[in-house]
């Protein structure tokens, strides 16, 4: 009988002893692919980051047509009218990109400018007037969003084919320019944080 139970014993301990380096080794390799997960998120960002920096250091000081916009209204403007003088930040997309990639920055431009619309523009691009007519059914924006030609601008950016900031000076030359990325949403409020700040100082 005691041998039955010495027995039984060790079982047990054998046992809890495998499920307890079973979890040991299950934890240890969570952690590493947590581990793993948090390096490939930091390589991620400091990618985008290079991206960014490359892109300013080929395109400070290029400068920008005179391009006409046109508002939902259908009046037209030239950029330099709607810039009157100041320097204000551009938002620039083509529906042919991730729509919930630029309706995302559209409306968190809406919420860090709410107070100073005046100094923001996005310039859009649609295949017709009716493509983005529809786009702006049933939208109250105080960013004024306008549509321009899909060729008005002849640079690097438009070839990544994907939405992009940059500042336009009142002298038509460009600065800060940068590419908003959705699964860094912190980096891109703080981009448009900065250059409120920039813009309103």
């Amino acid at each position: 009988m005691n041998f039955k139970k010495s027995i039984i014993a060790l079982l047990i301990v054998t046992v809890l002893s495998f499920l307890t380096l079973t979890l040991f080794f299950y934890n240890e390799n969570m952690r590493k692919d947590s581990d793993k997960s948090d390096l490939q998120g930091q390589i991620a960002k400091l990618e985008i980051k290079e991206t960014n920096f490359v892109l300013n250091i080929e395109m400070i000081g290029e400068k920008v047509s005179d391009i006409l916009c046109v508002a939902q209204s259908g009046d037209g403007k030239y950029l330099s009218e709607l810039m009157n003088g100041k320097t204000i930040l551009i938002y620039r997309y083509t529906h042919s990109h991730c729509a919930p990639c630029y309706e995302e920055q559209i409306y968190l431009l809406q919420e860090i400018f709410k107070d100073f619309p005046q100094v923001v523009g996005i310039l859009s691009s649609y295949l017709n007037r009716m493509d983005f007519l529809l786009f702006m059914r049933g939208k109250t924006l105080e960013v004024p969003i306008y549509q321009v030609s899909f060729n008005s601008f002849d640079w690097i950016m438009e070839d990544y084919d994907v939405p992009y900031y940059f500042v336009l000076h009142s002298d038509m030359k460009i600065s800060h320019i940068y590419i908003p990325n959705k699964a860094y949403p912190e980096s891109n409020k703080q981009y448009l944080e900065g250059v409120k700040r920039f813009l309103l100082e």
